[in-house]
């Protein structure tokens, strides 16, 4: 009966992962099938078989392209010889607002739309191949100097959508590139083949796609002044060996699942006044920031209870400020730090303030380095002592603005406000930093821990220790940083400006997990989100706020561990709502979020908002109008599909009927009466043996 048993158990669990892995691809999506080869591909041409049609921008001097047949398939390359002393047009589109450059080279394929629906998504896969010669090998980051860009648009020559900017490709590499549209952009270019009525921006049926080498914004000074990077000679090649595009006609919803927020709060129906920051405070509290930065220029901190009821709110500043944006707030126990700029007769400095629990002020201190000051980022320990990461500006005269320096400093401070020391992490001249070749971007994050200080600079993390050390520096190209006040800290980036990547850092240095959050539709449908909003929670727990834009659109709030094991899944927001959002694709956009240590996640949210992409700039404020608080729902640790559940119910039915015959019913069973059998005395049976 044992043999039985365990032979059932082992016939259970293969079966149980056969199926579970069996269902990872789901059979309920459509894809298009294009050709008659039904690969679902689009494009006449993938693999370049015969010469396609290239196209060299208008008055493009340095570019031209090449082509030669290999076999199985043929290969373009796009060509870039560039000449100090000539310097690439670069324009604005209208209503759009992006710069980019005239001069270009660029593969053309066209295909027919012979679907009655708008598909859902697209995607698009190309291999390229980049070799540099001259000063695009010479000069730091001089592969930000071009990037591969993709367009559609109407067959002919006019105005065609970039949809996307490859960029970060160096020489030497072969790049397998593979992005989705997003579902608002398939449904922007493909409606006009569907729908007659009404504007749409391609009216018919048939559409091309380009995809091409071109110069980046970065080349060229396009603000005005003095052009730096006009003196660049070398040469560019991309070569691409594949072009393809697939469409998805249908697809099953397998994002988490949807709740609704447990407390609503309209703040304001002003955009020009709101909440610019949220702070969690005790525990079923948190504190926000309003700045009124049209009419009153006044700063408002409030605070509330979890579920949105007034505590205080006060002024903490005896004059208005046109700071107000620039204000960074920390809670820390009962504590509140608020950190701005502050003027004074000969320069802004830094102004610290601690409130207690009621907004009451306790103490406040100004800082001097230089000319002006912003604060960035300040976090504080629990002995209370404080470090701010600021931007400084030096002003050599003060009438030029070329002869000013840009510095980002480390400061640490007691816990009464009185500087300790400062450190440089950075100082840029104006043109450096406006113009950079070096690709200066912001700071993107600052944590302590344990007497230390861990900090995301531009495309490094960096670690101080108590004194202000550098106890090392590693480079790193990421978007977003994010401190853990338990130790270590996460970092997010992107692979291509697509793949989403999330990565916990030791206290050491080194990556211990990474993870990307897609969600897999099946046969190499992918969807990577893009990160909105996170923060460590006092659960120890990673808070993160995603937007999943490109299959089904919605917005979810994710917990994770801190071996990243995802600890729940919620929906918050369903995109594909044009009822709810309207059709102009407006959404809502995450100003800030706070997690109170009763487990509720409260965001400050801009409700109808036009930013394609989540605001990580810390410049970029924006006043947020809807105060929204939600509850994560239980941990889930794994889901199985129907079919699985049906064969573990029948195993376990089978496992309790084996259970109950050989124990329950092995009790009351009557014993068999077994025939006697004569003892056998073994030590008379062995020297009868040794007898013989």
């Amino acid at each position: 009966m044992r043999k039985i048993t365990v032979i059932m158990m082992l016939i259970f669990v293969v079966t149980f992962f056969i199926v579970c892995d069996a269902t990872k691809v789901d059979a309920s999506f459509t894809p298009a099938q294009g050709n008659p080869q039904e690969s679902g591909e689009l494009l006449p041409d993938p693999y370049l078989l015969t010469e396609p049609e290239i196209e060299i921008g208008y008055d493009s001097p340095e570019f031209s392209y090449d082509y030669l047949a290999q076999g199985e398939h043929g290969e373009v390359t796009l060509i870039w010889e560039h000449s100090a002393g000539h310097q690439p047009y670069f324009w604005s589109i209208p209503y759009v607002g992006y710069v980019e450059c005239r001069e270009f080279a660029r593969l053309k394929q066209e295909f027919t739309w012979e679907y009655n629906q708008t598909p859902v998504t697209l995607r698009i896969s190309a291999s390229v191949q980049i070799t540099c010669s001259g000063d695009f090998t010479l000069q730091d980051n001089g592969d930000e100097m071009y990037a591969i860009y993709f367009w559609i648009g109407p067959p002919g020559y006019s105005y065609a959508g970039r949809i996307k900017t490859v960029t970060g490709l160096k020489g030497g590499q072969t790049y397998d590139i593979q992005f989705l549209l997003t579902s608002s952009e398939a449904k922007q270019y493909f409606v006009g083949s569907i729908e007659e009525e009404g504007f749409q921006i391609y009216p018919h049926d048939n559409y091309a796609m380009f995809m091409g080498l071109i110069p980046t914004e970065r080349f060229v000074a396009y603000y005005g002044g003095s052009t730096p990077f006009d003196v660049y000679e070398g040469v560019v090649n991309a070569t691409i060996s594949h072009f393809s595009i697939e469409a998805l006609l249908k697809v099953d919803d397998l994002t988490p699942e949807l709740i609704s927020p447990k407390f609503n709060t309209t703040i304001s129906g002003s955009i020009y006044n709101g909440i610019t920051r949220l702070e969690p405070l005790g525990e079923n509290s948190f504190v926000h920031l309003s700045f009124d930065y049209f009419f009153s220029q006044e700063v408002t901190l409030g605070c509330m209870t979890s579920n949105h009821t007034s505590i205080w709110n006060v002024t903490p500043y005896q004059e208005v400020s046109t700071y107000g944006l620039y204000i960074i707030v920390k809670g820390v126990g009962d504590g509140i730090f608020l950190c701005s700029p502050q003027s004074s007769p000969e320069s802004v400095n830094l102004f610290l303030l601690k409130l207690d629990s009621n907004g009451q002020e306790i103490w406040n201190s100004s800082i001097h380095l230089y000319d002006m000051e912003i604060p960035l980022f300040m976090d504080v320990d629990a002995s209370g002592t404080i470090y701010i990461l600021s931007l400084s500006i030096k002003y050599f005269n003060p009438g030029v603005v070329n002869s000013s320096r840009i510095v980002y400093s480390l400061i640490k401070l007691d816990s009464m406000g009185y500087k300790l020391w400062d450190r440089t992490l950075l100082n840029l001249s104006y043109f450096e930093y406006v113009f950079s070749v070096y690709s200066v971007k912001y700071p993107k994050g600052l944590g302590c821990y344990n007497g230390e200080v861990y900090i995301g600079m531009p495309d490094s993390v960096q670690r101080y220790d108590a004194n202000g050390n550098e106890v090392w520096s590693i480079e790193e190209e990421y978007e977003a940083f994010a401190p853990d006040p338990f130790g270590g800290f996460y970092t997010c980036s992107y692979v291509f400006d697509e793949e989403f990547r999330l990565s916990r850092w030791t206290t050491e240095g080194t990556i211990s997990w990474t993870k990307s959050f897609s969600i897999d539709y099946g046969y190499d449908w992918q969807d990577f989100p893009r990160l909105d909003r996170f923060e460590v929670g006092h659960d120890q727990l990673l808070y993160l706020v995603l937007e999943y834009r490109h299959v089904n659109h919605v917005m979810t709030i994710n917990r994770v561990t801190r071996s990243g094991q995802i600890y729940s899944q919620d929906s918050i927001f369903n995109l594909n709502d044009t009822e709810a959002y309207g059709p102009y694709y407006l959404k809502p956009l995450v100003a800030d979020m706070a997690v109170t240590r009763d487990g509720l996640v409260h965001l400050a949210v801009m409700n109808e908002s036009t930013y394609l992409y989540p605001v990580m700039d810390p410049f970029y404020v924006l006043p947020a109008n809807i105060l929204l608080t939600f509850e994560p729902s239980g941990p889930t640790f794994f889901t199985v599909s129907p079919e699985a559940m049906i064969i573990t119910g029948v195993a376990t039915l089978m496992f309790a009927g084996i259970a109950w015959d050989h124990f329950a019913r092995g009790r009351t069973r009557p014993e068999e009466i077994l025939p006697q059998q004569e003892e056998i005395d073994p030590w008379k049976l062995l020297m009868e043996e040794r007898e013989d």
